[in-house]
Protein backbone atom coordinates (compact mmCIF):
# COMPACT_ATOMS: atom_id res chain seq x y z
CA UNK A 1 0.00 0.00 0.00
CA UNK A 2 1.91 3.41 -1.07
CA UNK A 3 3.09 5.71 2.03
CA UNK A 4 0.87 8.12 2.94
CA UNK A 5 -2.84 6.39 2.42
CA UNK A 6 -4.41 5.05 5.59
CA UNK A 7 -6.47 1.78 6.59
CA UNK A 8 -8.20 0.27 9.45
CA UNK A 9 -6.56 -2.22 11.41
CA UNK A 10 -8.30 -4.48 13.68
CA UNK A 11 -6.73 -5.27 16.91
CA UNK A 12 -7.44 -8.13 19.07
CA UNK A 13 -6.88 -7.39 22.69
CA UNK A 14 -7.53 -10.86 24.12
CA UNK A 15 -8.76 -10.99 27.78
CA UNK A 16 -7.97 -14.07 30.06
CA UNK A 17 -11.26 -15.42 28.21
CA UNK A 18 -10.51 -18.45 25.69
CA UNK A 19 -13.34 -17.61 23.96
CA UNK A 20 -12.74 -14.72 21.89
CA UNK A 21 -16.45 -13.77 21.31
CA UNK A 22 -16.79 -13.77 25.50
CA UNK A 23 -13.61 -11.74 25.57
CA UNK A 24 -11.86 -10.21 23.01
CA UNK A 25 -12.16 -6.43 22.73
CA UNK A 26 -11.89 -5.23 18.74
CA UNK A 27 -9.84 -1.73 18.16
CA UNK A 28 -9.89 -0.39 15.15
CA UNK A 29 -6.76 1.74 14.58
CA UNK A 30 -6.31 4.40 11.78
CA UNK A 31 -2.90 5.38 9.93
CA UNK A 32 -3.33 8.56 12.49
CA UNK A 33 -3.39 8.96 16.84
CA UNK A 34 -5.95 6.40 17.80
CA UNK A 35 -7.96 5.91 21.19
CA UNK A 36 -9.38 3.58 22.86
CA UNK A 37 -10.77 3.04 26.31
CA UNK A 38 -9.04 0.91 28.50
CA UNK A 39 -10.17 0.92 32.29
CA UNK A 40 -6.50 0.67 34.36
CA UNK A 41 -7.40 0.42 37.69
CA UNK A 42 -10.81 -1.03 37.09
CA UNK A 43 -11.30 2.90 35.84
CA UNK A 44 -12.64 4.20 32.11
CA UNK A 45 -9.62 6.13 30.91
CA UNK A 46 -8.47 6.81 27.21
CA UNK A 47 -4.60 6.09 27.31
CA UNK A 48 -2.79 7.75 24.76
CA UNK A 49 -1.44 5.04 21.82
CA UNK A 50 1.60 6.03 20.17
CA UNK A 51 0.48 6.51 16.32
CA UNK A 52 1.23 4.81 13.69
CA UNK A 53 2.42 4.26 10.07
CA UNK A 54 3.36 2.76 7.39
CA UNK A 55 7.12 3.36 7.79
CA UNK A 56 8.75 4.45 11.29
CA UNK A 57 11.88 6.84 11.75
CA UNK A 58 13.70 3.31 11.96
CA UNK A 59 11.91 2.29 9.45
CA UNK A 60 9.28 -0.22 10.99
CA UNK A 61 7.24 -2.44 8.96
CA UNK A 62 2.84 -1.86 9.91
CA UNK A 63 3.11 -5.00 11.19
CA UNK A 64 5.66 -4.03 13.98
CA UNK A 65 3.14 -1.20 14.24
CA UNK A 66 0.72 -3.15 15.24
CA UNK A 67 2.65 -5.21 17.51
CA UNK A 68 3.38 -1.62 19.16
CA UNK A 69 -0.30 -0.86 19.76
CA UNK A 70 -1.14 -4.22 21.26
CA UNK A 71 1.85 -4.18 23.65
CA UNK A 72 0.54 -1.06 24.71
CA UNK A 73 -2.92 -1.80 24.91
CA UNK A 74 -1.66 -4.70 27.47
CA UNK A 75 0.61 -2.22 29.37
CA UNK A 76 -2.68 -0.12 30.37
CA UNK A 77 -4.99 -3.82 30.81
CA UNK A 78 -2.63 -5.63 32.69
CA UNK A 79 -0.47 -3.78 34.77
CA UNK A 80 -2.39 -1.86 37.26
CA UNK A 81 -3.51 -4.15 39.78
CA UNK A 82 -2.45 -3.27 43.64
CA UNK A 83 0.12 -5.47 45.39
CA UNK A 84 -0.41 -8.35 47.27
CA UNK A 85 0.77 -8.76 51.01
CA UNK A 86 3.43 -11.37 49.34
CA UNK A 87 4.56 -8.30 47.39
CA UNK A 88 5.58 -6.39 50.94
CA UNK A 89 7.25 -9.76 51.98
CA UNK A 90 9.02 -9.85 48.99
CA UNK A 91 10.66 -6.58 49.56
CA UNK A 92 10.98 -6.62 53.21
CA UNK A 93 13.16 -9.67 52.25
CA UNK A 94 15.22 -7.90 50.04
CA UNK A 95 15.39 -4.91 51.94
CA UNK A 96 17.49 -6.59 54.66
CA UNK A 97 20.48 -6.47 52.06
CA UNK A 98 19.92 -2.27 52.39
CA UNK A 99 19.39 -2.19 55.76
CA UNK A 100 22.59 -4.06 56.54
CA UNK A 101 24.24 -1.63 53.93
CA UNK A 102 23.28 1.09 55.61
CA UNK A 103 24.68 -0.17 59.60
CA UNK A 104 28.03 -0.32 57.85
CA UNK A 105 27.88 3.29 56.60
CA UNK A 106 26.20 4.85 60.30
CA UNK A 107 28.78 2.29 62.35
CA UNK A 108 32.15 2.69 60.10
CA UNK A 109 32.47 6.44 61.09
CA UNK A 110 32.87 6.16 64.31
CA UNK A 111 34.19 2.90 64.45
CA UNK A 112 37.33 4.86 62.31
CA UNK A 113 37.97 7.35 65.23
CA UNK A 114 38.48 4.93 67.46
CA UNK A 115 40.73 2.71 65.62
CA UNK A 116 42.47 5.87 64.77
CA UNK A 117 43.31 6.14 67.88
CA UNK A 118 44.37 2.88 68.85
CA UNK A 119 46.54 2.11 65.11
CA UNK A 120 47.54 6.21 65.18
CA UNK A 121 46.58 6.41 61.93
CA UNK A 122 46.77 9.99 60.25
CA UNK A 123 44.30 12.01 59.25
CA UNK A 124 45.25 10.38 55.51
CA UNK A 125 44.85 6.68 56.73
CA UNK A 126 41.37 7.66 58.28
CA UNK A 127 40.17 9.36 55.31
CA UNK A 128 40.97 6.72 52.90
CA UNK A 129 39.66 4.09 55.31
CA UNK A 130 36.43 5.08 55.48
CA UNK A 131 35.96 6.55 52.04
CA UNK A 132 38.09 3.82 50.06
CA UNK A 133 35.26 0.92 50.42
CA UNK A 134 33.24 3.07 47.59
CA UNK A 135 36.15 2.59 45.13
CA UNK A 136 35.92 -1.11 46.24
CA UNK A 137 32.55 -1.03 45.23
CA UNK A 138 33.24 -0.53 41.82
CA UNK A 139 34.29 -4.16 41.78
CA UNK A 140 31.52 -6.01 43.19
CA UNK A 141 29.10 -3.20 41.01
CA UNK A 142 31.12 -3.81 37.41
CA UNK A 143 30.37 -7.88 38.32
CA UNK A 144 26.63 -7.60 39.59
CA UNK A 145 24.95 -7.74 36.29
CA UNK A 146 26.48 -10.57 34.69
CA UNK A 147 26.86 -12.53 38.24
CA UNK A 148 22.69 -11.52 38.03
CA UNK A 149 21.79 -12.79 34.59
CA UNK A 150 24.02 -15.38 35.18
CA UNK A 151 22.93 -16.98 38.35
CA UNK A 152 19.85 -14.94 39.42
CA UNK A 153 18.66 -12.34 41.17
CA UNK A 154 18.08 -14.07 45.08
CA UNK A 155 21.63 -16.06 44.33
CA UNK A 156 23.37 -12.58 43.92
CA UNK A 157 22.21 -11.94 47.37
CA UNK A 158 23.47 -14.87 48.83
CA UNK A 159 26.99 -13.94 47.09
CA UNK A 160 26.96 -10.69 48.29
CA UNK A 161 26.21 -11.55 52.13
CA UNK A 162 29.21 -13.98 51.91
CA UNK A 163 31.49 -11.61 50.76
CA UNK A 164 30.42 -8.72 53.25
CA UNK A 165 30.90 -11.06 56.39
CA UNK A 166 33.94 -12.68 55.41
CA UNK A 167 35.12 -8.65 54.57
CA UNK A 168 33.58 -7.89 58.79
CA UNK A 169 35.70 -11.25 60.22
CA UNK A 170 38.90 -9.51 59.03
CA UNK A 171 38.09 -6.38 60.19
CA UNK A 172 37.41 -7.49 63.50
CA UNK A 173 40.53 -9.59 63.68
CA UNK A 174 43.02 -6.94 62.21
CA UNK A 175 45.62 -5.08 64.24
CA UNK A 176 47.00 -2.99 61.57
CA UNK A 177 46.45 -0.97 58.68
CA UNK A 178 47.04 -3.30 56.01
CA UNK A 179 44.46 -5.85 57.31
CA UNK A 180 41.60 -3.55 58.02
CA UNK A 181 42.37 -2.21 54.66
CA UNK A 182 41.89 -6.00 53.22
CA UNK A 183 39.00 -6.41 55.14
CA UNK A 184 37.52 -3.08 53.91
CA UNK A 185 38.02 -3.99 50.25
CA UNK A 186 35.92 -7.50 50.55
CA UNK A 187 33.08 -5.34 52.53
CA UNK A 188 33.27 -2.81 49.59
CA UNK A 189 32.79 -5.76 46.34
CA UNK A 190 29.82 -6.79 48.84
CA UNK A 191 28.30 -3.67 49.02
CA UNK A 192 28.67 -3.02 45.27
CA UNK A 193 26.66 -6.35 44.43
CA UNK A 194 23.74 -5.52 46.98
CA UNK A 195 23.49 -1.68 45.84
CA UNK A 196 23.06 -3.39 42.57
CA UNK A 197 20.85 -5.84 43.04
CA UNK A 198 18.45 -4.53 46.16
CA UNK A 199 16.20 -1.87 43.44
CA UNK A 200 16.74 -4.19 40.80
CA UNK A 201 15.10 -7.58 42.62
CA UNK A 202 12.26 -5.41 44.05
CA UNK A 203 11.43 -3.09 40.78
CA UNK A 204 11.03 -6.65 38.79
CA UNK A 205 9.06 -8.24 41.00
CA UNK A 206 6.64 -5.31 41.73
CA UNK A 207 3.39 -4.42 40.30
CA UNK A 208 4.02 -0.98 38.68
CA UNK A 209 1.01 1.15 40.46
CA UNK A 210 3.05 0.41 43.43
CA UNK A 211 6.75 0.23 42.66
CA UNK A 212 7.65 3.19 43.47
CA UNK A 213 6.97 2.86 47.51
CA UNK A 214 7.88 -0.28 46.93
CA UNK A 215 11.67 -0.16 45.92
CA UNK A 216 12.08 2.92 48.29
CA UNK A 217 11.49 0.52 51.12
CA UNK A 218 14.93 -0.30 50.01
CA UNK A 219 16.18 3.42 51.00
CA UNK A 220 13.68 3.75 54.31
CA UNK A 221 15.97 0.26 55.28
CA UNK A 222 18.85 1.66 54.42
CA UNK A 223 18.61 4.64 56.50
CA UNK A 224 17.50 2.87 59.21
CA UNK A 225 20.60 0.74 59.04
CA UNK A 226 22.73 4.20 59.41
CA UNK A 227 20.29 5.01 62.50
CA UNK A 228 21.22 1.69 63.62
CA UNK A 229 24.78 2.01 63.13
CA UNK A 230 24.72 5.38 64.76
CA UNK A 231 22.84 4.38 68.08
CA UNK A 232 25.54 1.11 68.14
CA UNK A 233 28.51 3.44 68.21
CA UNK A 234 26.97 5.64 70.68
CA UNK A 235 25.49 2.24 72.79
CA UNK A 236 29.12 0.54 72.93
CA UNK A 237 31.32 3.94 73.06
CA UNK A 238 32.14 2.61 76.62
CA UNK A 239 32.94 -1.03 76.63
CA UNK A 240 36.14 -0.63 76.68
CA UNK A 241 39.52 0.11 73.78
CA UNK A 242 40.03 -2.47 71.14
CA UNK A 243 36.82 -4.12 72.16
CA UNK A 244 34.54 -1.04 71.16
CA UNK A 245 34.93 -1.11 67.54
CA UNK A 246 35.20 -4.28 67.44
CA UNK A 247 31.60 -4.51 68.09
CA UNK A 248 30.58 -1.87 66.32
CA UNK A 249 31.66 -3.49 63.04
CA UNK A 250 30.43 -7.30 64.43
CA UNK A 251 26.94 -6.68 65.07
CA UNK A 252 27.02 -6.35 60.77
CA UNK A 253 27.24 -9.84 60.53
CA UNK A 254 23.58 -10.52 61.89
CA UNK A 255 21.77 -9.34 58.64
CA UNK A 256 23.23 -10.49 55.98
CA UNK A 257 23.22 -14.28 57.84
CA UNK A 258 19.78 -13.88 57.82
CA UNK A 259 19.23 -12.91 54.57
CA UNK A 260 21.42 -15.91 53.22
CA UNK A 261 18.73 -18.34 54.84
CA UNK A 262 15.86 -16.34 53.47
CA UNK A 263 17.47 -16.40 49.86
CA UNK A 264 17.97 -20.14 50.16
CA UNK A 265 14.48 -20.95 51.83
CA UNK A 266 11.70 -18.66 50.74
CA UNK A 267 12.77 -15.74 48.65
CA UNK A 268 11.44 -16.30 45.09
CA UNK A 269 13.11 -15.52 41.45
CA UNK A 270 12.38 -12.32 39.82
CA UNK A 271 9.48 -13.47 37.24
CA UNK A 272 11.76 -11.23 34.56
CA UNK A 273 14.55 -13.26 35.02
CA UNK A 274 12.80 -16.25 35.03
CA UNK A 275 11.18 -15.29 31.57
CA UNK A 276 14.44 -14.49 30.11
CA UNK A 277 15.77 -18.08 30.97
CA UNK A 278 12.53 -19.67 29.41
CA UNK A 279 11.10 -20.58 32.82
CA UNK A 280 7.54 -19.43 32.47
CA UNK A 281 5.98 -21.64 34.81
CA UNK A 282 8.07 -20.40 37.56
CA UNK A 283 7.63 -17.29 36.73
CA UNK A 284 3.63 -17.42 36.01
CA UNK A 285 3.50 -18.58 39.95
CA UNK A 286 5.59 -15.92 41.22
CA UNK A 287 3.47 -13.15 39.66
CA UNK A 288 0.21 -14.96 41.31
CA UNK A 289 1.37 -14.29 44.24
CA UNK A 290 2.31 -11.01 43.64
CA UNK A 291 -0.56 -9.81 42.14
CA UNK A 292 -3.92 -9.99 43.56
CA UNK A 293 -6.17 -12.80 43.13
CA UNK A 294 -8.30 -11.98 39.81
CA UNK A 295 -5.59 -10.19 38.04
CA UNK A 296 -4.54 -11.41 34.23
CA UNK A 297 -1.41 -12.33 35.57
CA UNK A 298 -1.34 -14.68 31.88
CA UNK A 299 -1.68 -10.54 30.42
CA UNK A 300 1.51 -9.37 32.30
CA UNK A 301 3.54 -12.32 31.04
CA UNK A 302 2.63 -11.78 27.89
CA UNK A 303 3.60 -8.15 27.85
CA UNK A 304 6.91 -8.71 29.36
CA UNK A 305 7.36 -11.66 26.89
CA UNK A 306 6.94 -9.83 23.87
CA UNK A 307 9.65 -6.75 25.50
CA UNK A 308 12.11 -9.59 25.86
CA UNK A 309 11.92 -10.87 22.33
CA UNK A 310 11.67 -7.10 21.19
CA UNK A 311 15.06 -6.55 23.07
CA UNK A 312 16.75 -9.28 21.50
CA UNK A 313 15.54 -8.86 18.11
CA UNK A 314 16.52 -4.81 17.72
CA UNK A 315 20.24 -6.00 18.50
CA UNK A 316 21.29 -9.62 18.49
CA UNK A 317 24.75 -9.18 19.94
CA UNK A 318 25.52 -9.20 23.82
CA UNK A 319 23.62 -6.99 26.14
CA UNK A 320 27.14 -5.46 26.87
CA UNK A 321 26.98 -4.74 23.35
CA UNK A 322 23.90 -2.37 23.04
CA UNK A 323 24.91 -0.37 26.17
CA UNK A 324 28.62 0.19 24.79
CA UNK A 325 26.93 0.49 21.07
CA UNK A 326 23.45 1.99 21.77
CA UNK A 327 20.42 2.92 19.70
CA UNK A 328 19.20 5.92 20.43
CA UNK A 329 16.49 4.91 22.93
CA UNK A 330 19.14 3.15 24.66
CA UNK A 331 21.22 6.07 24.87
CA UNK A 332 18.73 7.98 26.41
CA UNK A 333 17.75 5.60 29.02
CA UNK A 334 21.64 5.08 30.11
CA UNK A 335 21.35 9.14 30.24
CA UNK A 336 18.78 8.76 32.39
CA UNK A 337 19.58 6.44 34.67
CA UNK A 338 23.37 6.09 35.08
CA UNK A 339 23.53 9.90 34.89
CA UNK A 340 21.06 10.69 37.35
CA UNK A 341 22.96 7.32 39.74
CA UNK A 342 26.07 9.49 39.56
CA UNK A 343 24.27 13.08 40.43
CA UNK A 344 22.91 11.69 43.81
CA UNK A 345 26.70 11.79 45.09
CA UNK A 346 26.93 15.49 43.72
CA UNK A 347 25.36 16.95 47.13
CA UNK A 348 28.33 15.78 49.23
CA UNK A 349 25.93 13.40 51.39
CA UNK A 350 28.13 11.10 51.34
CA UNK A 351 30.73 13.23 53.32
CA UNK A 352 28.50 14.22 55.55
CA UNK A 353 27.18 10.73 57.15
CA UNK A 354 30.72 9.34 57.19
CA UNK A 355 32.45 12.24 58.82
CA UNK A 356 29.36 13.18 60.69
CA UNK A 357 30.89 12.75 64.36
CA UNK A 358 33.96 14.86 62.79
CA UNK A 359 31.37 17.63 61.84
CA UNK A 360 29.44 17.71 64.61
CA UNK A 361 33.03 18.30 66.85
CA UNK A 362 34.25 20.78 64.36
CA UNK A 363 31.28 22.83 65.33
CA UNK A 364 31.21 22.65 68.69
CA UNK A 365 29.78 19.37 69.88
CA UNK A 366 33.45 18.67 71.92
CA UNK A 367 33.40 15.82 73.51
CA UNK A 368 32.51 12.49 72.51
CA UNK A 369 29.36 11.60 73.80
CA UNK A 370 27.96 14.78 72.27
CA UNK A 371 29.18 14.84 69.10
CA UNK A 372 27.78 10.59 68.48
CA UNK A 373 24.54 11.63 70.12
CA UNK A 374 23.93 14.20 67.60
CA UNK A 375 24.65 11.40 64.93
CA UNK A 376 21.61 10.03 66.03
CA UNK A 377 19.08 12.73 65.70
CA UNK A 378 20.98 13.12 61.87
CA UNK A 379 20.01 9.55 61.27
CA UNK A 380 16.17 9.87 63.16
CA UNK A 381 16.02 12.14 60.50
CA UNK A 382 16.71 10.58 57.67
CA UNK A 383 14.68 7.47 58.24
CA UNK A 384 11.86 9.95 59.01
CA UNK A 385 11.70 11.50 55.48
CA UNK A 386 12.61 8.55 53.65
CA UNK A 387 9.21 6.85 54.74
CA UNK A 388 7.13 9.93 54.01
CA UNK A 389 8.93 9.80 50.11
CA UNK A 390 8.08 6.44 50.11
CA UNK A 391 4.27 6.74 50.91
CA UNK A 392 4.05 9.38 48.79
CA UNK A 393 6.41 9.05 45.53
CA UNK A 394 3.19 6.87 43.67
CA UNK A 395 1.20 9.76 44.01
CA UNK A 396 3.36 13.09 43.58
CA UNK A 397 5.44 11.51 40.99
CA UNK A 398 9.35 11.21 40.93
CA UNK A 399 10.07 14.57 39.26
CA UNK A 400 8.28 16.94 41.72
CA UNK A 401 10.16 14.89 44.59
CA UNK A 402 13.52 15.10 43.18
CA UNK A 403 13.10 19.34 42.63
CA UNK A 404 11.55 19.49 45.81
CA UNK A 405 14.42 17.68 47.51
CA UNK A 406 17.43 19.27 45.35
CA UNK A 407 16.32 22.50 46.36
CA UNK A 408 16.25 21.76 49.92
CA UNK A 409 20.02 20.66 50.23
CA UNK A 410 20.92 23.60 47.95
CA UNK A 411 19.33 25.60 50.90
CA UNK A 412 20.94 23.94 53.88
CA UNK A 413 24.12 23.54 52.67
CA UNK A 414 24.40 27.15 52.25
CA UNK A 415 22.70 26.98 56.07
CA UNK A 416 25.28 24.70 57.41
CA UNK A 417 28.09 26.61 55.78
CA UNK A 418 27.26 29.92 57.67
CA UNK A 419 27.19 28.01 60.79
CA UNK A 420 30.79 27.22 60.55
CA UNK A 421 31.74 31.04 61.02
CA UNK A 422 30.64 31.32 64.14
CA UNK A 423 31.18 28.48 67.01
CA UNK A 424 27.97 30.09 69.07
CA UNK A 425 25.87 29.00 66.15
CA UNK A 426 26.88 25.25 66.85
CA UNK A 427 22.59 24.54 66.88
CA UNK A 428 22.32 25.93 63.90
CA UNK A 429 25.04 23.14 62.04
CA UNK A 430 22.73 20.54 64.17
CA UNK A 431 19.38 21.67 62.32
CA UNK A 432 21.12 22.23 59.03
CA UNK A 433 22.40 18.99 58.90
CA UNK A 434 19.29 17.15 60.13
CA UNK A 435 16.70 18.97 57.51
CA UNK A 436 19.78 18.12 55.46
CA UNK A 437 19.54 14.93 55.77
CA UNK A 438 15.71 15.13 55.41
CA UNK A 439 15.39 16.65 52.11
CA UNK A 440 18.22 14.02 50.79
CA UNK A 441 15.65 10.94 51.71
CA UNK A 442 12.73 12.90 50.37
CA UNK A 443 13.53 12.89 47.10
CA UNK A 444 17.29 12.29 45.89
CA UNK A 445 17.95 9.47 47.70
CA UNK A 446 15.50 6.73 47.85
CA UNK A 447 14.14 7.76 44.07
CA UNK A 448 17.71 7.56 42.57
CA UNK A 449 17.21 3.77 42.92
CA UNK A 450 13.43 3.53 42.21
CA UNK A 451 14.51 5.84 38.65
CA UNK A 452 17.37 3.43 37.83
CA UNK A 453 15.43 0.50 38.04
CA UNK A 454 12.55 2.21 36.33
CA UNK A 455 14.09 3.72 33.24
CA UNK A 456 16.34 0.67 31.57
CA UNK A 457 14.75 -2.26 29.40
CA UNK A 458 14.82 -5.94 30.81
CA UNK A 459 17.42 -6.99 28.48
CA UNK A 460 20.00 -4.58 29.92
CA UNK A 461 18.54 -3.92 33.21
CA UNK A 462 21.16 -5.91 35.30
CA UNK A 463 24.41 -4.43 33.64
CA UNK A 464 22.86 -1.07 33.30
CA UNK A 465 22.20 -1.35 37.04
CA UNK A 466 25.58 -2.58 38.05
CA UNK A 467 27.37 0.63 35.86
CA UNK A 468 25.29 3.05 37.47
CA UNK A 469 25.58 1.52 40.85
CA UNK A 470 29.65 1.55 39.79
CA UNK A 471 29.05 5.56 38.57
CA UNK A 472 27.24 6.48 42.02
CA UNK A 473 30.08 4.54 44.21
CA UNK A 474 32.45 6.49 42.35
CA UNK A 475 31.67 9.71 42.48
CA UNK A 476 30.82 8.70 46.46
CA UNK A 477 34.22 7.50 46.97
CA UNK A 478 35.94 10.65 45.42
CA UNK A 479 33.70 12.65 47.59
CA UNK A 480 34.64 10.93 50.71
CA UNK A 481 37.98 10.26 50.34
CA UNK A 482 38.37 14.21 49.59
CA UNK A 483 36.15 15.21 52.22
CA UNK A 484 38.98 16.43 55.12
CA UNK A 485 41.40 17.72 52.48
CA UNK A 486 39.24 20.06 50.51
CA UNK A 487 37.90 21.16 54.54
CA UNK A 488 41.47 22.39 55.30
CA UNK A 489 41.95 23.67 51.61
CA UNK A 490 38.48 25.39 51.26
CA UNK A 491 37.41 26.16 54.98
CA UNK A 492 34.01 24.76 56.32
CA UNK A 493 32.22 26.93 54.73
CA UNK A 494 33.67 26.85 51.48
CA UNK A 495 33.55 23.27 51.44
CA UNK A 496 29.44 23.71 52.00
CA UNK A 497 29.38 26.36 49.10
CA UNK A 498 30.97 23.97 46.98
CA UNK A 499 28.62 21.69 46.94
CA UNK A 500 25.65 23.48 47.08
CA UNK A 501 27.02 24.77 43.52
CA UNK A 502 27.12 20.88 42.47
CA UNK A 503 23.65 20.36 43.57
CA UNK A 504 22.29 23.30 41.64
CA UNK A 505 23.92 21.07 38.53
CA UNK A 506 22.53 17.86 39.13
CA UNK A 507 19.21 19.72 39.09
CA UNK A 508 19.98 20.93 35.79
CA UNK A 509 20.67 17.34 34.61
CA UNK A 510 17.42 15.89 35.98
CA UNK A 511 15.65 18.80 34.25
CA UNK A 512 17.10 17.58 31.04
CA UNK A 513 17.28 14.38 31.14
CA UNK A 514 15.22 11.91 33.48
CA UNK A 515 11.52 11.81 32.97
CA UNK A 516 8.66 11.11 35.02
CA UNK A 517 7.85 7.17 35.27
CA UNK A 518 5.22 7.35 37.77
CA UNK A 519 2.03 4.40 36.94
CA UNK A 520 4.16 3.39 34.10
CA UNK A 521 4.93 -0.35 33.77
CA UNK A 522 8.65 -0.47 32.53
CA UNK A 523 7.76 -1.63 29.31
CA UNK A 524 5.45 1.69 28.95
CA UNK A 525 8.83 3.71 30.43
CA UNK A 526 10.54 1.55 27.54
CA UNK A 527 8.23 3.09 24.86
CA UNK A 528 8.38 6.10 25.86
CA UNK A 529 12.24 6.53 25.10
CA UNK A 530 11.70 4.60 21.53
CA UNK A 531 8.96 7.26 21.30
CA UNK A 532 11.04 10.40 22.47
CA UNK A 533 14.36 8.48 20.40
CA UNK A 534 12.14 8.50 17.32
CA UNK A 535 10.33 12.13 17.36
CA UNK A 536 13.97 13.72 18.01
CA UNK A 537 15.35 12.18 15.30
CA UNK A 538 12.50 12.76 12.99
CA UNK A 539 12.78 16.49 14.28
CA UNK A 540 16.81 16.55 13.85
CA UNK A 541 16.11 15.44 10.00
CA UNK A 542 12.84 17.83 9.39
CA UNK A 543 15.79 20.68 10.51
CA UNK A 544 17.79 19.97 8.04
CA UNK A 545 16.54 21.92 5.42
CA UNK A 546 13.04 21.13 5.88
CA UNK A 547 13.07 18.00 3.34
CA UNK A 548 9.79 16.30 3.01
CA UNK A 549 10.81 13.02 4.28
CA UNK A 550 12.01 14.47 7.80
CA UNK A 551 8.79 16.23 7.85
CA UNK A 552 6.45 13.54 7.25
CA UNK A 553 8.55 11.49 9.75
CA UNK A 554 7.88 14.32 12.67
CA UNK A 555 4.44 14.59 11.83
CA UNK A 556 3.73 10.43 12.49
CA UNK A 557 6.14 10.96 15.66
CA UNK A 558 4.52 13.93 17.32
CA UNK A 559 0.77 14.49 18.55
CA UNK A 560 1.27 17.10 20.76
CA UNK A 561 -0.67 16.14 23.30
CA UNK A 562 2.66 15.07 26.28
CA UNK A 563 4.21 18.01 27.11
CA UNK A 564 7.07 16.10 28.79
CA UNK A 565 8.04 14.14 25.88
CA UNK A 566 7.77 17.23 23.68
CA UNK A 567 9.89 19.01 26.19
CA UNK A 568 12.54 16.43 26.47
CA UNK A 569 12.65 16.07 22.16
CA UNK A 570 12.88 19.90 22.41
CA UNK A 571 16.26 19.52 24.38
CA UNK A 572 17.81 16.77 23.56
CA UNK A 573 17.10 17.42 19.12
Amino acid sequence: MPQGTSENVAVYVHSSSVNPSEGDTVVHVADTKPSANVPPDGEASSPEIPPTSLQDARGSSLSSSISRIESTLSDNVFTHPPPSKYSYFVAAMACLNSCNLGYDVGSVGGAALLMQEEFEWSSWDLSFYVGSMNFFCIFGALNAGYICDMVGRRRTFSISCVIFITGILIQVLARAFPLAMFGRFLIGIGVGLGLAIDALYIGEIAPPSHRGHLVSFSEVALNFGIMLGFVADYALLDVGPGLDWRLMLGLGMVMPSILIVLSFTVMPESPRWLLMRGRREEAVAVLRKVYMPGSNVDGVVAQIEHHIQADFAADKHSSWHAIFCPTPPVRLMLLAGIGLAACQQLSGCESLIYFSPEFMRDAGFVTKNAAFGMTILVGASKTLFTILAALYVDQMGRRPLLFISIGGLFVFLIVMGLAFERESLAWLMVVGMCLYVAFFSLGVGPLTWVGTTEVFSTRIRAKAMSLATSSNRLIAGIVASTTLPLVQALTPMGFFFFYACMTMGTGAYVYVFFPETKGKSLEEVEEYFERVAAQAGARRNRKKGGNREGEQMYTAHTDGSNESEERQVEMIS
